[in-house]
């Protein structure tokens, strides 16, 4: 069986954990992206990086690892790590998700505080695959450097929930097809219900919310976002990912409002729901729009605008039909984007281990 070490971007929280999928093993490694760097300030480049963590993570990699699968900013500094130790060339499998953005700071501060640019070696280095988020960000990826055949579309999809965490991927297949929920949770059924954290623009969806005659509730990171907006906007904070489910389950429709950004975001809670046959109101972004057509699969609204988001979901509250038809053709969008996902992680994990033993320093 093959062996994959994975770098969390969450510090810590999947340390010591071993999943096996298909003839792999994925071992999360002890450390994360918040182990190696820490932000000091308010700006994106104002931040610390620390060998010690990095240092432990590569001698993990020495423990039979076959290849490494994470982002690209942890990567990064674990390809110099190794160089710097002479040590052999494993191959990456590089999850990118925001336009080389967060890589190139890293790079950057490199240059700088030990001179050289290590970004270019890394983006051609022929024994690293990559996975890009948004679809339409392909050719910008191959015109940065990544060789084409290495560039591979994830498509967020619940599939993915295989390569975190299996045991919630089959609790959420149960609730898709029925469970009792809690009495909390049945206060919540056919409630509006908007959810998570990253990229979200809660502002112009409390806007919209005004004199909606329905309440919304917000399910997100409170300590990330005030809570204002009118009385009948609910703010809750993240809860267990069971709860969280039932709670998307039972959802009259789930909304996901974005803010405009070519940074990926928003696009697992839409799958998420759309796995379990919810309608999804959400913003017409880069990343949405690579997947959703809008009166089809879900409803996309212009970015902040307060008064299109409103007559959004009042169309679907006035139309609960239409709403089941959307949230059908969600499903079988979402049914496609788990096989497109599997097909391609797949392809991707044989041709990275099966160039482990062909790979030198």
């Amino acid at each position: 069986m093959k062996k994959i070490l994975v770098i969390h971007a969450e510090q810590e929280k999947f340390t010591g954990r071993v999943i096996r999928w298909k003839n792999y093993e994925l071992h999360f490694s002890v450390f994360g992206y918040e182990d190696f760097i820490q932000h000091r300030g308010t700006a994106e480049a104002d931040f610390v990086i620390y060998k010690a963590p990095i240092a432990a993570v590569v001698d993990q990699t020495e423990e039979g690892c076959d290849a490494v699968w994470g982002e690209s900013p942890e990567l990064l500094l674990l390809q110099c790590e190794r160089a710097r130790r002479g040590l052999r060339r494993v191959p990456f499998i590089i999850n990118e998700q925001d336009r080389l953005r967060r890589v190139r700071l890293i790079a950057e501060w490199l240059e700088k505080n030990q001179g050289g640019n290590p970004l270019p070696d890394f983006l051609k280095r022929e024994e690293n695959f990559w996975f890009h988020m948004t679809k339409s960000q392909r050719q910008f990826y191959i015109d940065a450097g990544i060789p084409e055949d290495k560039l591979y579309h994830l498509s967020c999809s619940s599939y993915l929930l295989n390569f975190v965490s299996p045991d919630v991927l089959e609790y959420f297949r149960e609730v898709a097809s029925g469970e009792e929920r809690t009495a909390a949770e049945q206060a919540m059924a056919g409630k509006i219900v908007a959810a998570g954290s990253n990229n979200r623009d809660y502002d112009t969806l409390c806007a919209a919310a005004e004199n909606l005659g329905e309440e919304v509730h917000i399910i997100c990171d409170l300590a990330r976002f005030e809570r204002t907006g009118p009385k009948n906007v609910v703010w809750q904070n993240f809860m267990p990912i069971q709860q969280y489910i039932r709670i998307l389950a039972g959802a009259k429709f789930v909304v996901v409002p974005l803010i405009s950004s070519e940074i990926s975001g928003g696009e697992n809670t839409t799958t998420f729901a759309m796995a379990l046959g919810r309608a999804v109101i959400t913003t017409r972004v880069e990343a949405t729009e690579d997947f959703l057509t809008d009166g089809d699969n879900a409803i996309l609204a212009p970015p902040y605008d307060a008064a299109a988001l409103h007559e959004a979901m009042k169309k679907l509250l006035k139309a609960p039909q239409l709403a089941h038809n959307i949230g059908k053709r969600g499903y079988e969008t979402e049914q496609h984007l788990s096989s497109v996902c599997e097909k391609n992680v797949t392809e991707v994990f044989a041709r990275a281990t099966e160039s482990t033993k062909t790979v030198t320093h």
